[in-house]
């Protein structure tokens, strides 16, 4: 199963499911334009031509987490892929970071840079099944109604889990998810809708067999 996320979301699956993970874009934050990027262009991405790069202070500057790791010496690093698009590793930290900071899915590391890469390397190899994108429309992690509305003008067949509060008129490829997003602890949204999530993940590579 490859399961994409654009948040922890997809990393909770899979560790419900006591899965490996089998892409290299869990535990990270991707922005909205990136993963419809992401979507779009799958089959044309070189995934094997990847830089690390900082992330800005301001990007995600309404996740109150985020910003709090950055301003404590998080030192937070993303992976850009093929120019174009890039998975900011949220929980892969420095390991000076403030101790009652430190959040029990963190890593911290002596060093974080090499950590990313590592990590990015070993989970791409694994990346060798058809994805399924699976879409938490956080508000903090940058997601606006005009980018919900975007991604389902999207032309593309690629199947997407989208976990909203936007109703839009969806094609066939989303399977919409309505809820409020209030709580915004991404393993309780998980949790909440697994067996849906779980139900549409199973029977479309089933039905790939």
């Amino acid at each position: 199963m490859n399961v994409i996320g654009n948040n922890c979301g997809s990393s909770f699956y899979y560790k419900e499911k006591g899965l490996k993970f089998k892409n290299p874009f869990v535990w990270a934050a991707i922005t909205p334009d990136d993963m419809i990027y992401l979507i779009e262009n799958y089959d044309n991405i070189n995934f094997n031509d990847y830089n690390l790069v900082d992330l800005d202070k301001n990007l995600f500057k309404s996740n109150n987490l985020i910003s709090q790791k950055i301003k404590d010496g998080g030192n937070i690093k993303g992976i850009q892929i093929d120019k174009k698009i890039t998975a900011y590793y949220t929980h892969y930290l420095d390991n000076t970071i403030i101790e009652h900071f430190k959040d029990s899915i963190d890593v911290y590391c002596e060093d974080n840079k090499k950590y990313v890469i590592d990590k990015y390397v070993k989970r791409l190899d694994r990346m060798t099944e058809k994805p399924i994108f699976l879409i938490i429309t956080y508000q903090h992690h940058n997601w606006t109604k005009s980018d919900v509305e975007k991604l389902s003008k999207l032309k593309t067949n690629k199947p997407i889990i989208l976990i909203t509060q936007y109703d839009f008129n969806y094609p066939n490829n989303i399977s919409f998810i309505k809820d409020d997003l209030l709580d915004l602890n991404s393993k309780n949204i998980i949790n909440n809708h697994f067996e849906e999530i779980n139900s549409i993940i199973e029977n479309y590579y089933e039905a790939t067999l």
